[in-house]
Formats: C-alpha cells, structure tokens, sequence
C-alpha cells in the first residue's frame, strides 16, 4: 500500500539509494546530503516527503523552510527541490504534494521545473517568479575605475565582524553554505550573499541575493576587483529580479528554459531571491 509519510535527517542514506542516485547520478553524494543537513536546519520540520511502498521509498521531494527574522510576520517560506519518483510510480506522483498544497497560506517556490512540471504548477495557480537569467561580463574599465568612497570586503561566515542586524543574521543562517561580501558607501551599508560556478568553463559568481541593488550598482568597480582576485571570477550571473532596475549596462539577458515559479498571498517577486534554496545547497 502507498502512503505518504515526513522525511527527515535520518532518512538520508535510504532515500539517496533508492532515489537521488537516480534524479542526477552526476551529483556527488555529499551535496545531495546538504538538503537534509544544512546551517538553517529547523529540527521540528520535515526535510522532505516520501512516497512509500510497503516501507520501500519510491517516491521524494525535498522541503526547504526558510527562517524568518523576529521583524519579518510574513508567511511561511517553503523551497521545493529534487521531486523524484520511479517510473512505475509515476501515476501517483502528485501525492507528494498534498502536504504542501494542504496548506495555502504558505508560500512555496520552484526554482528549477521541468517543462512538465512547470505546466502541471501553473495549473495549481503557480505565477511567474522569474524569466530570465542575467550575465554580466567582467569590464576592464570598471576593473580600473574608483570605488568613489565605497568600502568593499570580504565576510568570513565564521567571523562576521562589524556586520549587524539582518546581516549578521543572513550570513549566520547560512554559514559555509555561501561566501558574502560587506558594501558600505556615505550613506548605506549593503549585503551580497553569492557562490561559484563555472558558465562557458570559466570561473564565475552567482549572486544569491543583493540587499541593496542601487549601492551594489554604485560599488560595482571595486566588487568585481576583489572577486577578480579572490576567485578569478570572469563573470556575474544572476536572475533578473536579484537587481531590478539597478541591473548594469552591459549585462546580457537569456531567457530560462522554464520559468521559475512561486506561490503566495502576501510575498512578491522581488522578496524572494535565492536565501535558504536549493540554488545554495545544490550549487545551481
């Protein structure tokens, strides 16, 4: 008989086995790991959802909850990941998303759908989150160019320094997950929470999350230096809504092979960026 049932830390080995090994055979076990052991890990929460067969899992999808800070009363933030059911299963996949579905007032994010699944969200009232994915070229002008009074510096998530409020509690939550550096001009202090990747073979950063688009803008020149010196970065990639209208010229604008989506009653497209995602954990 085929029940649901929560998933939690414990469950790991079984449910990498008998699934994840065949989502992505590519993905090394350890990173697969990180969806059940992570910094912001709530104890009290599920990790996922199984579909099971008698005790065997033939069926998961990965549940990540994101902590709200004392000043936020907004919804609850759930990130899906990783839906993976066997073949002969298949029929019953939806199954998996009862739990979430059951709860309306959450707010939910797919990051990375299939085509089919994409489709099959939209007909659940998913919207829009994002469309295109951005590039940035590194520019040897701004390379050369002064930071006009702008300090840049790196964050070590172990010793978050002068770093304050919300974030301090960003790259606190996050810990290892993510690299970060500290902005701070006349009149603003900013937050960049980033990992790294390679588009085209070459060495580049993708932004997670910018708390200031206007100031990582105006500190564009002394960013990409130290991100030249500190990873050998070529190039920025990020998604459209990370910066807005403070998107740099030059940047080249390619659109998704599926849209992202989301769900929500009190959220907007430009609240939710990639804190507290797969696109962290997994290295998307």
């Amino acid at each position: 008989m085929l029940e649901v049932r929560d998933v939690f830390e414990d469950d790991f080995h079984q449910i990498h086995e008998e699934l994840l090994v065949r989502l992505d055979p590519r993905v090394a076990r350890s990173r697969w790991e990180r969806l059940f052991h992570h910094p912001w890990r709530d104890s009290s929460r599920p990790v996922g959802v199984a579909l099971q067969d008698a005790g065997r899992p033939v069926g998961f999808l990965s549940l990540l909850f994101s902590p709200l800070p004392p000043e936020d009363p907004g919804s609850t933030i759930c990130n899906l990941s990783s839906w993976v059911v066997l073949d002969e299963y298949r029929g019953s996949s939806l199954r998996l998303l009862g739990p979430v579905l059951s709860h309306p007032e959450w707010t939910v994010t797919n990051l990375t759908p299939t085509e089919e699944v994409g489709r099959l969200f939209q007909r659940l009232g998913f919207r829009t989150l994002e469309t295109h994915r951005c590039l940035l070229p590194l520019r040897p002008d701004l390379l050369l160019r002064p930071g006009r009074g702008m300090e840049v510096r790196a964050v070590d998530p172990a010793d978050p320094g002068e770093l304050e409020g919300a974030h301090r509690w960003l790259v606190e939550q996050h810990g290892g997950m993510a690299h970060y550096l500290a902005l701070e001009g006349s009149q603003s202090r900013g937050l960049v929470v980033y990992g790294l990747g390679r588009v085209r073979g070459l060495p580049a950063v993708r932004l997670h999350h910018v708390s200031d688009p206007l100031l990582f803008r105006e500190a564009l020149g002394p960013v990409q230096r130290l991100l030249l010196r500190k990873h050998g970065a070529c190039m920025l990639v990020f998604d459209g809504r990370i910066l807005g209208s403070h998107t740099p010229q030059g940047t080249l604008h390619r659109p998704l092979p599926v849209e992202r989506l989301f769900r929500s009653n009190d959220r907007t497209e430009t609240e939710l960026t990639e804190l507290f995602s797969e696109m962290i954990l997994l290295d998307l």
